[in-house]
């Protein structure tokens, strides 16, 4: 049985154990008719607040979440609203002045491979699993990948390294992300980045991560299941110590050093995994090969099924 939490900003749904997310901002007030067996859920859904969304209202088909208790629907509906609400806001966010002048001068000027398409030019909020048990950290968007399309490594050459690995492993539906459309679905897993918004040079200054930490922040205490954090890059590595270190979980940096393959385990029972970042310079001089890649994220998978947090 398929289905979908519907809410203004990102849109989750759930389809054969996969969870998707793109922004999207339905009306207010949808109203449908439902069969009978989705009664029940129906009035769990509106006694949390969610307008009356089904397929009747044009949504490409789409019907009531798919879950077998109003429990476990009610914890779902919990995690995905609180993204929800996170990426809305992101999407919104004018917090960095060079960011935002540079992501939409790329997204008007645009290159001369993509002139037909209608770049993104926002900040790029998270996608995939809200029940995920794997954080991917990554750096920031791409400049024509996802400042493009408007979702994590879509559409550019780091994605084509990343996706066919996390599909191998189990993470990804599919081992292609072309677009928002193009049916890509994470299970288990969860993508974000230090920093939301297309850096020039792809390089983000000090101030313009710290503006985007609380956005981290609250992305992690909504990933309530979240029990291993893959860092792609120093960057990345630092933003999670960062965060740490705002919990009041470590006092210094210094005893979690970066290199691709290394594991900590922090003071609440996560797991900090580390790796080289899957960017073309990377990927290109073998720094980072596929079976260094692979091997980061098959102990992803091993670790969030022994874990216990």
């Amino acid at each position: 049985m398929s289905g979908s939490v519907k809410r203004a900003g990102v849109l989750f749904w759930a389809t054969g154990g996969y969870f998707r997310s793109k922004v999207f901002f339905p009306p207010k007030d949808c109203h449908a008719e439902r069969s009978e067996a989705s009664l029940s859920l129906a009035r769990v859904r509106e006694a949390k607040g969610f307008p009356r969304c089904t397929r009747n209202d044009n949504f490409s088909g789409w019907s009531d979440v798919g879950v077998r208790d109003a429990k476990s629907y009610t914890l779902n509906v919990s995690m995905s609203n609180a993204l929800t609400v996170l990426n809305r806001q992101i999407v919104e966010c004018r917090l960095c002045p060079r960011l935002v002048v540079y992501r939409e001068k790329i997204a008007r000027e645009k290159r001369r491979a993509y002139l037909s398409w209608e770049y993104w030019g926002k900040p790029v909020p998270g996608f995939g699993d809200p029940q995920a048990r794997v954080l991917i950290l990554g750096l920031a968007p791409g400049a024509h990948g996802s400042n493009r399309t408007g979702r994590p490594f879509t559409g550019d050459a780091s994605g084509k390294f990343m996706y066919p690995v996390l599909h191998e492993v189990g993470f990804a539906s599919q081992p292609t992300a072309l677009d928002r459309e193009d049916g890509l679905e994470l299970k288990d897993a969860y993508i974000t980045a230090a920093v939301r918004c297309a850096p020039p040079q792809n390089k983000p200054l000090p101030e313009e991560i710290v503006k985007c930490a609380p956005y981290l922040d609250r992305e992690i205490a909504a990933l309530r299941n979240l029990k291993i954090v893959v860092a792609l890059g120093r960057i990345g590595f630092e933003a999670y110590l960062n965060f740490a270190q705002r919990q009041g979980q470590i006092k210094s940096k210094k005893e979690y050093a970066f290199g691709h393959g290394v594991q900590y385990a922090m003071p609440d029972g996560k797991i900090l995994l580390a790796s080289y970042h899957p960017s073309n310079q990377n990927t290109q001089t073998g720094k980072l090969t596929r079976p260094m890649f692979s091997g980061v994220f098959q102990e992803a998978a091993r670790l969030a099924s022994s874990v216990a947090v």
